[in-house]
């Protein structure tokens, strides 16, 4: 998308110059989305877009009076300006933008809920969980089970969509496959974005590793301690991560089966409770409690398409 070639006021219609290029478009989501003031390096790592591209979309901004910077050089951080009249309804915008997506997750999810036989994973693959989708392209889900009832299951879930009328309240076409163990290649697939159970490449990571010499508990700690500390990095940059994972959690607790319905609650206890500095202890401690709840950390579903490659580049490095 590119503005009009006709120039227009901007008195009239100032939406052509603050929504007219699709990086305004971004850098105003990421804000909005952040609810703080970000540096230029921040709002470059979590759109994906360069340095450079980023100093050029702010200066656009500047001019239109929808967004401010305060500070200066490094230090400097761009804020969406409250004084502008439209912020409220861009607000609300990106907002109800975002609560669709979410909605849908959660309808996908509610189908698998209502099915009487349950599958043992589903997921959304292709160009929707590559991020690469456009208007049109399916949205494609895998459910994957047992080789003799996933037809069976597939066929469940397709009737429970159509009831439910799912593509049209989200004007979506939306495509179902039935998964099962053969099927190693779309079952190792990366990019996915989980609605029901685990990851089932998860399965293969640990036959793998059953088949290395044996990993000592010591080794394992030693992994997931380094985990834990690449996730308070993280969050550091990303503190409205946290937020979302608390209402994540409070909302599969209430769907959860009693074992993993105890682990859920008390990550949310030490969520709700803690400070980050508190958290940031507690994820770096030794005692048997810590160790435990490093093996299960809850960030990972409710993170962007953007978040989860910053979170990667974060751990090459």
């Amino acid at each position: 998308m590119r503005p009009t070639s006709t120039p227009d006021s901007y008195l009239r219609n100032p939406l052509d110059q603050i929504l007219g290029y699709p990086g305004n478009i971004q850098l105003l989501r990421t804000l909005i989305d952040s609810g703080r003031g970000l540096s230029t390096t921040e709002i470059s790592e979590r759109t994906g877009l360069s340095v450079p591209g980023v100093h050029k979309i702010i200066s656009r901004l500047l001019e239109t009076g929808v967004v401010q910077r305060e500070g200066s050089g490094r230090t400097s951080k761009v804020f969406i300006r409250e004084e502008h009249p439209l912020t409220p309804v861009l607000t609300e915008l990106f907002q109800t933008e975002k609560r669709n997506s979410q909605n849908l997750f959660k309808k996908l999810k509610q189908c698998v809920d209502e099915l009487e036989v349950k599958p043992k994973s589903v997921w959304i693959y292709g160009k929707v969980a590559k991020g690469t989708d456009d208007y049109g392209d399916p949205l494609q889900i895998a459910i994957y089970g047992h080789a003799k009832k996933i037809d069976e299951l597939t066929e469940k879930y397709k009737e429970r969509l159509i009831n439910d009328h799912v593509e049209n309240d989200f004007d979506v076409t939306i495509e179902v496959r039935g998964v099962t163990s053969a099927e190693v290649d779309l079952i190792k697939e990366p990019d996915k974005i989980m609605i029901w159970g685990f990851d089932p490449s998860q399965l293969y990571s640990e036959q793998s590793e059953s088949k290395k010499s044996s990993i000592s508990h010591q080794e394992l700690d030693a992994r997931s301690l380094n985990d834990a500390g690449l996730w308070m990095d993280f969050l550091k940059k990303h503190p409205e991560v946290i937020e979302r994972t608390k209402t994540n959690l409070k909302e599969k607790i209430q769907s959860e089966q009693s074992g993993v319905r105890k682990e859920l609650q008390e990550w949310h206890r030490l969520l709700e409770n803690m400070s980050f500095q508190r958290l940031k202890k507690f994820m770096q401690s030794d005692s048997e409690r810590s160790t435990r709840m490093r093996q299960s950390l809850p960030f990972w579903p409710v993170l962007t398409e953007a978040e989860r490659k910053d979170f990667k580049s974060m751990a090459k490095e």
